[in-house]
């Protein structure tokens, strides 16, 4: 890992001026930007929610074995790496009702009654929700 780090920065209140460079195995980075002078504020460095990702394999009929995964992206020691882990606890919920919760290997089943069904899996304030639609028969 190589890397140097070049900065002028003046920072008063909420107001920053000046300037940085950083650069880490190659890859370079600098700022402020123009939003961040002045006070403004920096939303877009803040990170983003990771979205929780469902498989639905149907298993008979209306019945489902749900898999629920969320993946978290700027890993390791470059930050380059992607993290995908199964979700446990998620709340499982069938045409608004919470029906079932993911196990600590992140599945679910679920039965639709009906032909079909809206089915949105929940976990925590961290992670986005997932929509799915599932046939029942």
């Amino acid at each position: 890992m190589t890397g140097s780090q070049d900065a002028e920065l003046v920072m008063k209140r909420l107001s920053v001026t000046g300037h940085a460079a950083s650069t880490l195995d190659g890859k370079s980075i600098g700022g402020p930007r123009p939003d961040m002078l002045n006070g403004g504020a920096c939303p877009t460095l803040l990170p983003k929610k990771p979205a929780l990702r469902v498989k639905a394999k149907r298993t008979g009929e209306g019945a489902y074995r749900l898999m629920v995964t969320a993946s978290i992206a700027g890993m390791g020691a470059s930050e380059s790496a992607v993290d995908a882990r199964p979700v446990s606890h998620a709340t499982v919920a069938v045409g608004g009702q919470a029906t079932t919760a993911t196990d600590a290997h992140g599945v679910a089943t679920v039965t639709v009654h009906g032909t079909r069904a809206r089915v949105t899996v929940t976990a925590g304030t961290t992670l986005k929700p997932a929509l799915v639609s599932l046939n029942g028969r």
